[in-house]
């Protein structure tokens, strides 16, 4: 069942009138187009969970899509989800899917203009995915330390969520990098506006850094305890096979003797307690010859 549609709509201080649609129906989005003049067809793709970020500018209004960091329930994977932002003369427009914080301190924020408000939620933005990324890298130091303790399924689960959100993550900074340039391109020099998108550029492109080196720490880390790990099952069963091998050497002295054909010592009321002993020490000798011949290939490395 969809969740409730929260309509905001205030005027702010700059004269606007601002819209905020938080999951809103195709009916409701359509007729919001109609009673500002917008166009539909452009306006209902902010809603596209795969929708690509981008500048799209029509006869009457201005169409901004980027992609918004959030979090699911799991608390170890972290996605992106495409926020709207139209823009026409006298009203701004922001639809998405889901609710998000990132209008939580904006919506009382005075601002003189429609660009000067949307360059401060792009710049909230911006400093939401830094604030993910360090959540990221802090519970992927988490993670590693438990799998140096004890590696766990879980553990290494974990680490792949939290990998895949730094490739949405990283993926979705360079698309709204584009965006940014885009806008720049848009805006008037040496005016407050353009300051303020310079802004929301550094910051992005802190975080587009910061993604590659997080990322890359952790594709590490993973390689490394991939190595670790099939290391130790190698090891095991090495180990298997050394047990096979050793075991295998009195059960094959006690078929030779379950033969019905003469063996020695068959006569010998002992014969039983000789062929024993002889096993044991065929299998000590063997594991000795084993353990002394790894040792000396330790000692040749």
């Amino acid at each position: 069942m969809r969740s409730e549609v929260n309509f905001i709509n205030s005027l702010t201080s700059g004269g606007f009138e601002w819209v905020n649609l938080i999951n809103p129906t195709h009916q409701e989005v359509e007729t919001l187009c109609k009673a500002h003049d917008l166009e539909y067809e452009t306006v209902i793709t902010a809603l596209d969970e795969e929708e690509r970020s981008r500048v799209q500018i029509e006869d009457n209004f201005t169409m901004i899509i980027v992609d918004v960091p959030v979090s699911f329930e799991s608390d170890t994977y972290y996605s992106t989800v495409p926020l709207g932002i139209v823009k026409t003369d006298r009203m701004l427009l922001t639809l998405c899917t889901q609710e998000l914080n990132v209008f939580s301190k904006r919506l009382k924020v005075t601002t003189t203009s429609i660009n000067a408000h949307i360059y401060q939620i792009l710049y909230t933005i911006s400093i939401q995915y830094l604030g993910y990324l360090r959540v990221i890298e802090r519970k992927s130091s988490q993670v590693e330390r438990a799998l140096r303790h004890s590696p766990q399924n879980e553990d290494l689960i974990e680490m792949l969520d939290l990998q895949k959100s730094l490739v949405y993550m990283s993926s979705s900074l360079r698309s709204n990098q584009i965006v940014l340039e885009r806008l720049v391109k848009l805006e008037k020099n040496d005016t407050p506006e353009a300051e303020m998108l310079e802004d929301v550029i550094i910051e992005n492109k802190q975080a587009i850094d910061m993604s590659k080196i997080y990322g890359n720490i952790l594709s590490s880390n993973l390689n490394v305890f991939e190595t670790i790990i099939s290391n130790n099952l190698n090891m095991v069963m090495k180990f298997l096979t050394v047990v096979s091998v050793i075991i295998a050497v009195p059960t094959v002295v006690s078929s030779f003797w379950g033969m019905n054909v003469p063996v020695p010592f068959q006569e010998n009321k002992y014969g039983f307690l000789i062929v024993s002993i002889i096993s044991v020490i065929i299998t000590i000798l063997a594991g000795l010859y084993i353990n002394r011949k790894e040792n000396r290939r330790y000692k040749n490395k």
